[in-house]
């Protein structure tokens, strides 16, 4: 009986492990180059964007690539890819514009004349909203809407953006049909799609935007940022990811983040405020770095490398990865308050190497205390706290980090 009990659990063990690597796949397409962007269409084919190798359709176990040997396509980088209603594939270029394909014919729509302020023929960003609009992001010239027949431009000339805020790096929707977008170095923004804005004026750099169905919003970028559906902030400096090397999150259908750590081949899971890292184990991309993810609707993982390769999961949560261990800080850091501008309240961060006695103290624009909100011995680490500025005027402000020889002084606007 004993024998029976221990063989059959051998073989469920067995049988586990295989079942762990059936959900693993890699395929290579082909061509040893970066995979930027991927995107499904109805029909179940997965498209691939490169950095220089063309576009790239992968169906019933065939790559086909799409470049300029063979097609009206150019070589050009391809930031973005989306699939509209009719099936349509459109591309974000860098060199290019604006790119529709739709099976056989290929249609080319020039930025510069649809941007005229843009200063090249680059499209950063597309994406698809839910009446079928064709969403652009553009270079330093706003953001540009086609409804199949007419191009509609938002800029700071007539909409509430900011002149920071004109090169438009990601957008994605909501589940209330919000428009936002992340921009290259000045924060990013909310636009309901009819006239409602709300702009978020903060010294971020904004690489990709992810949702989810709670309406939760992620950032990643030059850092990582959470903004709940009820306004509440959250940075994720203390776990020490790299900066300016994420251009990859996306969310599953169980709300998990699943982001692409562009210095490694390593991929990160965020599961509520927990981050785990693991490591697909396939020889053929250790030396190899994530770039892109994306995330069908059968809750399909795919994950593109800088050499051509891409991978496909289908299970639902990797087995053998490790949690990610809170780093403690190897330099001091004052981050750019969260919101900027505020009302009533905002958060302050910062990090600190070493344990010494700091302070965080708040002026007025004549140099005058105003508040001291820390005020005492820390250990190294990384800290946040909250100023509440409800019975001051609207202005700007100062807030200063003292910690040991190190000073840093930060801008911040309190709008009532």
């Amino acid at each position: 009986m004993k024998t029976y009990l221990i063989l059959g659990f051998l073989l469920l063990t067995i049988n586990t492990l295989h079942s762990q690597e059936a959900y693993w796949t890699l395929l290579n397409s082909g061509v040893d180059n970066r995979i930027t962007a991927i995107a499904k269409d109805q029909d179940s084919a997965i498209w691939l964007g490169t950095q220089s190798a063309g576009l790239i359709k992968y169906a019933d176990g065939v790559f086909t690539i799409f470049n300029s040997q063979n097609s009206p396509f150019t070589d050009s980088y391809i930031w973005a890819l989306a699939v509209d209603q009719q099936n349509n594939i459109w591309i974000a270029t860098q060199d290019t514009g604006l790119v529709k394909f739709d099976g056989n014919e290929w249609y080319f729509y020039n930025m510069n004349e649809i941007a005229p302020r843009s200063q090249n023929n680059s499209a950063w960003e597309v994406e698809i909203d839910d009446s079928n609009n064709i969403w652009v992001g553009t270079y330093w010239a706003g953001l540009a809407k086609f409804d199949g027949q007419n191009w509609t431009l938002y800029d700071d000339s007539n909409s509430p953006m900011i002149n920071g805020q004109m090169e438009i790096n990601a957008i994605s929707f909501d589940k209330s049909g919000n428009l936002w977008y992340g921009s290259d170095h000045r924060g990013f923004g909310m636009f309901d799609r009819v006239s409602f804005w709300e702009i978020y004026d903060i010294m971020m750099w904004i690489y990709c935007i992810a949702i989810e169905s709670t309406n939760d919003v992620w950032f990643n970028g030059s850092d990582l940022v959470r903004l709940s559906a009820d306004s509440v902030w959250s940075t994720y400096g203390q776990y020490n990811i790299q900066r300016f090397s994420n251009y990859a999150i996306a969310v599953d259908a169980n709300d998990r983040k699943w982001m692409a750590q562009a210095d490694s081949s390593g991929i990160f899971l965020v599961e509520d405020d927990n981050f785990s890292l693991f490591y697909p184990q396939f020889p053929e991309i250790q030396n190899a770095r994530t770039y892109s993810v994306y995330i069908d609707k059968e809750n399909t993982k795919w994950i593109g490398y800088t050499n051509g390769y891409l991978l496909k999961y289908t299970g639902d949560y990797p087995v053998g990865i490790s949690n990610l261990d809170i780093q403690l800080p190897n330099r001091f850091y004052l981050s750019q308050n969260y919101p900027n501008p505020f009302n009533p309240s905002t958060k302050i961060s910062w990090q600190s190497p070493v344990g010494s006695h700091q302070t965080i103290k708040v002026f007025d624009v004549l140099g005058k205390e105003i508040a001291t909100l820390v005020d005492e011995y820390r250990d190294a680490g990384s800290y946040e706290v909250n100023f509440n500025a409800s019975s001051l005027s609207s202005g700007i402000y100062f807030y200063q980090l003292n910690a040991g020889a190190f000073v840093k002084t930060m801008k911040m606007t309190y709008l009532r």
